[in-house]
């Protein structure tokens, strides 16, 4: 049953409390416990009619912990609760971003186009096409849907104020790259389950992979932390910078280092460094030892404190470069990585760039330059003169 979190007003505020979360053994917590940290001011009826859901919290708390006199708790007294007392709460995912139109499976074989700002729950069943979306979990966790993905939500689970979330989520095809915030406790999971494994993680960022067909294989990339990757035949711990493949019904290969990040040209660089107007944009970058194609991803960045990116635009390349035409204004993020001939992405080089007017449009027309597009009031003018 899902116990209501509910506030009430009391003088002894836990606003601003600090919480400490470890794993114990002589004075660590032990896995399956949350650890709280005793402030001035607090109490223990605040503490259980705040965060836990067990019926006569207060003198089980108590016991638990060899308190002498309950009401009398010093300051920095670290209190050791089973996970399963706290109070539970089903979370949402919400959409920050969305590109395309990518749909929700509903009842009746029927679809809803998903919008920004839309809040999903465990169950719902989405489908990227030939878009893809950016979702936020409760503690601020992000997962970037890239195209062509179906995705299912096994579990969303608050566990009330302590910070603690339960995530996992179903990547049946497709790609997604997520970007998981630091657990607050041993009752904090985030799972991407693939029908060939799954990547168990507690704070990182990765990538991760789930292709279709007779064996179905995972690939997975760690840009940050370290992540599990497991099934019933073994796991692989993967730390960053390194990938692993995992095929249904056989044990996890061992990890293999990503190749580098490409380089910019010297003349990219120094372009992209300043403000943007003139297009095409050529974007060129040296090659790299044992890269048999390369992948570039533009964003365009909305929003200046989340950071929220919406994804626009991606390209598999045999070739070291790619021509962008005329892009709208605003501030823009590039990612250019490498592909192995194992499949597997390596570290992004990533540029942010501002296009601001005028914008101009140049050809080439037998070998010189002409400007038969030109945006900006003052060379417009000049041109009709």
């Amino acid at each position: 049953m899902v116990s209501r979190f509910v506030k009430k007003s009391h003088s002894y505020s836990l606003v601003g409390l600090f919480v400490a979360f470890s794993l114990l053994g002589g004075g660590v917590a032990r896995a399956g416990e949350w650890v709280y940290t005793f402030r001035p001011g607090d109490t223990l009826w605040v503490l259980c009619n705040t965060y836990v859901a067990e019926p006569d919290c207060w003198n089980k708390i108590a016991l638990r912990n060899e308190i002498a006199n309950p009401k009398r708790i010093s300051p920095g007294t670290k209190l050791y609760l089973p996970i399963a007392w706290l109070k539970v709460q089903p979370a949402k995912a919400r959409v920050l971003t969305v590109e395309g139109e990518p749909v929700i499976a509903l009842e009746g074989g029927n679809f809803k186009i998903i919008m920004k700002g839309d809040a999903f729950s465990v169950g719902d069943h989405l489908y990227s096409r030939e878009g893809s979306f950016l979702l936020e979990f409760a503690d601020g966790s992000q997962l970037m849907v890239k195209a062509g993905s179906d995705v299912l939500f096994d579990t969303l689970t608050l566990y009330g104020d302590s910070g603690m979330v339960d995530t996992r989520i179903r990547l049946n095809r497709g790609r997604v790259r997520a970007k998981v915030t630091p657990s607050k406790g041993s009752g904090s999971r985030y799972e991407i389950i693939t029908p060939a494994a799954a990547a168990a993680v507690r704070g990182t960022v990765f990538r991760v992979s789930s292709a279709e067909g007779d064996v179905p294989v995972m690939t997975t990339e760690v840009l940050k932390g370290n992540v599990s990757v497991g099934n019933d035949k073994g796991d692989q711990s993967v730390d960053a910078g390194y990938a692993v493949k995992a095929e249904k019904g056989k044990a996890v290969l061992p990890p293999e280092a990503l190749l580098p990040a490409p380089v910019l040209l010297p003349d990219v660089e120094q372009r992209v460094a300043g403000i943007v107007s003139e297009f095409p944009l050529t974007l060129e970058w040296q090659p790299i030892d044992g890269a048999n194609a390369y992948r570039l991803e533009l964003f365009i960045v909305e929003g200046d404190v989340k950071g929220d990116e919406r994804f626009i635009l991606e390209d598999k390349l045999i070739v070291t470069n790619k021509e962008l035409s005329l892009l709208n204004e605003g501030r823009y993020k590039i990612n250019i990585r490498a592909i192995d001939n194992n499949g597997f992405e390596g570290v992004d080089k990533t540029t942010e760039f501002v296009v601001l007017p005028p914008r101009v449009v140049i050809s080439e027309v037998e070998g010189e330059r002409w400007w038969p597009y030109v945006f900006g009031s003052a060379l417009l003018s000049f041109l009709i003169l």
